[in-house]
Order: structure tokens, then sequence, then C-alpha cells
């Protein structure tokens, strides 16, 4: 039987499982109208199987133990917006993303005045201090900071800024993504989501090592991801999907459509 065959099997097998779940547990998983709840059990019973079939290490801890069922969204590419176009720095228009170089008065960068510096640039390009995550750290570079976008604190994962910082110079290079200002309540939906099985076993097939050694997946995150996003094409207003995000030990990040269960995307 081909690897496609088991894979396929699995999948079945665990739907079967987790419908004879529902029925005869009474609730050990649910699925309210706008949350899907992911049955501890069935991961542990899947982190089995990709170990012994793919030689994949996977922890059930890593699962969220549910997910809202989130709808799609519009958003906007932030170099369309008039905020950034009227802000004070001059910025390069690299496809989807931008460049903007900063000569400033800091001649030595810690954590404390980069993170200040850095706030202060992407709020007068029209980005909102709630709507990301800073982490900084040190590198050959200088010292960095990333801004990671969240849209109702989940990740929207192609929305990222970096800033390198060193003597009297910021380079801020990156994409991001506005919506709507007016729409401050969750984006919630009825509609069914995918089995978070078939993401798995299929993201453990494509991470397993052709020489049989074992590879590990360290993180399964639940967030948006914008669908129209290329470096190489500049899209005014584009659907951000909700999405799952599963990362390895060795970097390798994939992406599936939180909807059907599809890949998006494979990053290195």
């Amino acid at each position: 039987m081909s690897w496609k065959n088991i894979k396929s099997f699995l999948i079945l097998l665990f739907i079967i499982i987790n419908a004879y779940l529902i029925f005869s547990t009474r609730g050990t998983i649910l699925k309210k109208p706008t949350i899907t709840y992911i049955n501890s059990n069935i991961m542990s019973q899947v982190s089995k199987v990709v170990k012994n079939n793919y030689n994949v290490d996977f922890s059930p801890e890593i699962v969220p133990n549910s997910v809202n069922n989130l709808k799609n969204i519009d958003v906007t590419n932030i170099i369309y917006t008039a905020k950034f176009s009227d802000s004070p720095y001059e910025a390069k228009i690299n496809g989807a993303g931008f460049e903007i170089v900063l000569k400033t008065d800091t001649y030595s960068y810690n954590e404390n005045n980069a993170k200040e510096q850095v706030r202060k640039i992407l709020n007068n390009i029209g980005i909102k201090q709630n709507s990301f995550v800073l982490e900084s750290y040190k590198s050959d570079e200088g010292l960095v900071c990333n801004a990671y976008q969240n849209v109702w604190n989940y990740p929207v994962f192609n929305g990222k800024i970096k800033a390198v910082c060193v003597s009297s110079k910021i380079t801020l290079t990156g994409t991001w993504y506005i919506t709507d200002s007016g729409n401050s309540k969750l984006p919630d939906s009825n509609a069914e989501m995918a089995d978070i099985t078939s993401v798995i076993i299929d993201a453990s097939e494509q991470c397993a090592k052709s020489d049989g050694s074992k590879a590990k997946i360290t993180s399964i995150e639940y967030g948006y991801y914008v669908t129209s996003h290329d470096e190489s094409i500049v899209s005014k207003s584009s659907p951000a999907i909700p999405c799952y995000a599963v990362k390895t030990d060795e970097g390798l990040k994939y992406y599936y459509d939180a909807s059907n269960g599809k890949p998006i995307k494979q990053e290195d």
C-alpha cells in the first residue's frame, strides 16, 4: 500500500473515530456554532500514528484545545493607505512590501530605546500599538526588532516588519495589512472547520526525512494568512483566511487553510 493510500485510510479512520466519540461520550467533542473543540485523546492517537509511520515527533499538548470558527476578512496592504503615503518617511516599495531607511540621533541602541523608536515609527505609518507583538534580539546586523501582526489577538502569519537598529540608523522592511478599523468584534462563523487530524498527518508526511531520521513538529498555531501575499505581486485588497501554521524543529513552516485543510504554502 502506498503512503498516499495509507494517509487517506488514516484520515478516514480518524473521522470515523471522531464521529463515534461524539455520540458515545455525549459531549467529549463538541462543535458549537462558533467554536470547534479538539479532543486531546484523539490527538494522542494521532501522535502515535505519525511517529510510527513517519518517525515524526509531535506532542498533543501543542494543539489548541479549541478554536473560534473564524471567517475570512478583507485587508488592505498598508502601502495603499493614506497614513502610510502621508508619513514623514520616504519608502521604497518592493512588490507587496516596503523599505524605510531613517537617520537617527541615537548612536547606541539597546532593547528599550530601540523598541521605543520602532513603535513611534510604526505609529507614524498607521500601525496601531495593539495590532502587533514586538520582539528584539542582537545579531550581526545590529539590534533587530521584529513586529509580528495580529488581529483580535490572532497572528497574521505573513504580516511582519523587521527593524534593524545600528548607530544613527534604523532600516525597516516588511509587509503589513490594515483591517476595517470600525469592526472591533471578532468575526466568527458557524461554518465547519477542517479536521486538524488531516493537517497534522499531511505536515508529518511533508517534513518526514528521506533518510529515516527523526523529525519534530514543535508548534501548531491558529490565525490568519493573506492569500494573495506575494513579494512580487502588488495587491491593494486581499482576503485573509483562517489558517493553521505548523512549524518544525528545523524551521520549516507549513500553512493550511483551516476551512478545508488544504495546503497553502511551505516556507523554509
